[in-house]
């Protein structure tokens, strides 16, 4: 967590909700951070076959799992795609976003996603 360089109360003695609510949100990420960690390395101790498995595994703790409607729709192509306010088409931009969910799953040790 970052340190905090501004105090909660201020000289009149009024409490700043927004520096308490920015710390708040700060800690609840964190928690949950560390729980999804936490919980997946008590998993991957199980199942893990090697280390990097274990690595892997604990690394992608905090991704969403995609559900198989979700991944079929990625194959689906939009029909109407208009070009965007830099004239790239809207399906070029799918692609790249369909790449970089790829690549990330590939650098958290998954190789293909099977429903």
């Amino acid at each position: 967590l970052e340190v905090m360089h501004f105090s909660i109360v201020d000289e009149h003695g009024n409490i700043n909700t927004s520096v308490l609510e920015k710390e708040l949100v700060e800690s609840l990420s964190h928690d949950i951070r560390y729980k999804q960690t936490d919980n997946m390395k008590k998993r991957a101790c199980k199942v893990a076959t090697d280390y990097n498995e274990f690595k892997n595994m604990v690394a992608c703790a905090h991704l969403k799992t995609l559900t198989r409607k979700e991944v079929e729709s990625l194959s689906i192509a939009k029909k109407g795609w208009q070009k965007n306010k830099h004239g790239i088409f809207a399906d070029c931009i799918r692609s790249k976003t369909v790449e970089r969910r790829t690549s990330q799953t590939k650098s958290c040790g998954i190789e293909s996603v099977h429903g």
